[in-house]
């Protein structure tokens, strides 16, 4: 390879691929659907549970308790996401590549660091994600939460379970670097790679399609917990991820768009402006053929007013939010249904306990 090849290799691919991208192109290269590996892989980890659960002297019932399936699936869960929100990354840009204003070269290096995140970044941050496991699994044995108090495994089953926790977390540092990095390259095309165009501005919505995913992708994460140990939400850990989940899944899907979001505001109040003037000229001219009786020239610029005004109408009709509405309605479900559920709940805990 010659060195303007190598150098060309350099701007398109400025850094090694983590282990997160290399472990989904392996997935990419086998012969069956990704959706159906994961789905294997989920149903390995649970039969791994039940052994466990058996090994340590618990019965199938147990082995099978809702909390240890998430637990289970939870390291799967987090690595088919990241691959799942680089496909779907993918096909946002491609379909924003009318407004796009880099060359070729340009596109390939925009699609590489979308959908690739940084080697030696991903290690580390799994390092911080597997020590905050450990973390949690000091607390847990110095004091363990009454909602889980009755999922405690003895002996090795327990390790076994504080093993995969670790990795999990460890899986779990680089969903939270693949998120802050995919969204703010994100905020970062729509403001630096995009012509902003009022009458081609609908693949611009592309991209709130990803960020809605990510949002409602990592809210899934706590809603499983919950819905795995009822007792969770009344527990100080549980009450601290109930209010941070949904604070990082608002600024998730909204922190992205905001900068487009200011540049079309930006477009539509001067194609505003430019249509007020036009109006105000136009009106101008009619006032005067009306004056000089000059009927045939008046009825002209009459149509001319009635097109402005027209497209007056449109331009107010552009939205300065890049999503759809049934985006922001799934997004909006996914945060408040789950809440009002749970306050349901508590309500009627409230008024038929003892």
């Amino acid at each position: 390879m010659n060195e303007d090849s190598v150098a060309a290799t350099e701007a398109i691919r400025p850094y090694p691929p983590s282990w997160l991208d290399r472990l989904t192109a392996w997935v990419d290269r086998l012969p069956l659907p990704a959706p159906a590996f994961y789905a294997l892989a989920s149903l390995a980890a649970i039969v791994l549970f039940v052994l466990n659960d058996g090994l340590s002297g618990h019965g199938l019932l147990y082995a099978l308790h809702p909390f240890h399936i998430v637990l289970a699936v939870e390291l799967v869960y987090v690595i088919a996401l990241v691959h799942f929100l680089d496909r779907e990354a993918g096909r946002a840009l491609e379909g924003m590549k009318p407004l796009l204003t880099c060359d070729q070269a340009g596109y390939s290096a925009l699609h590489y660091q979308l959908t690739t995140i940084p080697a030696r970044a991903t290690l580390w941050t799994g390092v911080v994600g597997a020590f905050a496991g450990l973390a949690a699994i000091v607390v847990e044995r110095v004091a363990i939460p009454h909602a889980f108090a009755m999922l405690i495994l003895p002996g090795a089953g327990r390790l076994v379970l504080e093993i995969w926790l670790v990795l999990t977390w460890f899986a779990f540092g680089g969903l939270f670097l693949h998120t802050y990095h995919q969204l703010r390259l994100i905020s970062r095309i729509y403001t630096t790679h995009t012509r902003i165009d009022l009458d081609q501005y609908r693949p611009l919505f592309n991209f709130s399609r990803v960020s809605a995913l990510t949002a409602i992708g990592l809210l899934v994460l706590p809603y499983a917990w919950y819905a795995s140990v009822p007792g969770l939400i009344q527990e100080p850990i549980g009450i601290l991820f109930g209010a941070l989940f949904p604070v990082f899944a608002v600024i998730a899907f909204v922190g992205p768009l905001v900068g487009v979001h200011h540049l079309l505001v930006d477009a539509k109040e001067h194609a505003l402006a430019e249509n007020a003037q036009a109006l105000k000229v136009a009106r101008a001219e009619l006032y005067h053929r009306a004056t000089v009786h000059e009927i045939t020239a008046a009825s002209a610029i009459h149509d001319m007013l009635a097109a402005l005004r027209s497209e007056r109408t449109a331009l107010e009709y552009v939205h300065t939010w890049p999503w759809q509405s049934d985006t922001l309605r799934s997004v909006v479900a996914v945060l408040v249904l789950p809440l009002v559920l749970w306050f349901i709940q508590w309500l009627f805990g409230r008024l038929l306990g003892p």
